[in-house]
């Protein structure tokens, strides 16, 4: 077993802006479930309005560059910021923070 597979454990939910548009041809603001995936979850610090943030490492696939928030123990997260690693380019790591208010994703 590699080390990057040893290291998830979690299950984390990817979600993507869906296109779907208005009757007006602007954005629906609607999102789009992506697939679970297994990842590295650690903690990051906190956030000037005093909400966690997390490191969270996953696989890296199209899919996986294509999600702009992550849905992980109930709560739903921003990705702020996407960055391959530069010793294994198989993994991509997420900086996340959790988005007020929202839990379940419909609100997102």
């Amino acid at each position: 077993m590699s080390g990057l597979a040893s290291a998830l454990r979690e299950r984390v939910r990817l979600l993507m802006r869906d296109e779907t548009r208005d009757a007006l041809g602007g954005a629906a603001g609607l999102w789009r479930e992506g697939p679970e995936r297994w990842a590295a979850v650690r903690g990051d610090g906190f956030s000037g309005a005093g909400d966690a943030r997390f490191l969270v490492t996953l696989r890296a696939s199209q899919l996986v560059l294509a999600a702009e928030r992550v849905r992980w123990r109930g709560r739903l997260y921003a990705i702020w910021r996407a960055q391959s690693d530069p010793l294994d380019p198989e993994r991509i790591v997420f900086r996340v923070e959790a988005l007020r208010g929202a839990s379940r994703g419909d609100e997102a």
